[in-house]
């Protein structure tokens, strides 16, 4: 429950074996990776037969989702191993043109950036004008 995903008790006995010492105790290490592999899914027919692979610095490898290997790799600059026939014609993969044509809501970086900036600015006056009626306030309170 706590992994935000639901696995089996068969599933989680499977799992501490595999990332488990012997007493079935886990390092911070060996966590990360037993909750990676929980939440990839069993199976990729959903990802059509996509798989990616998550390298750990020790040469370790654990086979994750399309969507959470993405997550790690933006999040954490986790590398990943990404087969080349995912990319080829047929293999379900867009061209930026399609991509932006598919997902009419999708944002480029440029149009993020100025997104954040306008919502900083917003967020700054809105500090500004709360600080100006506390000062206000306080004036009021002192004349009184």
């Amino acid at each position: 429950a706590g992994l935000g995903v639901a696995v089996s008790e068969e599933r989680a006995r499977e799992l501490l074996r595999r990332f488990g010492d012997e007493e079935a105790q886990l390092t911070r290490d060996s966590f990360a990776r037993l909750v990676a592999e929980a939440r990839a899914p069993v199976s990729f027919a959903d990802c059509g037969g996509a798989e990616l692979f998550l390298v750990a610095a020790d040469a370790r490898e654990c086979k994750v989702g399309v969507l959470a290997g993405l997550g790690l790799h933006l999040r954490h600059k986790a590398p990943l191993d990404i087969h080349p026939e995912l990319f080829q014609e047929g293999s379900g993969s867009l061209t930026a043109t399609e991509a932006l044509a598919a997902f009419p809501t999708l944002q480029r970086t440029e149009e993020m950036k100025a997104d954040g900036m306008a919502m900083a600015a917003h967020t700054a006056r809105m500090f500004e004008e709360a600080r100006d009626r506390l000062d206000l306030q306080q004036e009021e309170s002192d004349s009184n």
